[in-house]
């Protein structure tokens, strides 16, 4: 995969990240809307390199070990919404 076509992919993702519907906290172990997200963008795109890379520049906030907070959306997701996703997948 070009670097323009990655980049360009992870714009689509983030885009859909941003719209007032999408998923407000990321579970990228057991989430199925997240996979099927991934597989709409690019199945070819390397998601953990996405992810540290949105964590360092705010676009996802690191509760635990693959739970995400959505920062993209407005208003941003507060931590007692990942508990309560954490608490559904145990």
């Amino acid at each position: 995969m070009r670097a323009h076509e990655s980049a360009s992919l992870v714009n689509a993702l983030e885009l859909v990240l941003a719209q007032p519907s999408a998923l407000r906290v990321l579970d990228t172990r057991r989430s199925s809307s997240w996979q099927r997200m991934c597989a709409k963008t690019s199945p070819n795109l390397v998601w953990s390199g996405w992810i540290r890379e949105a964590v360092a520049a705010n676009r996802l906030r690191r509760v635990v070990r693959g739970l995400f907070l959505n920062r993209l959306i407005t208003p941003p997701p507060q931590l007692c919404e990942a508990a309560v996703c954490y608490g559904r997948a145990r």
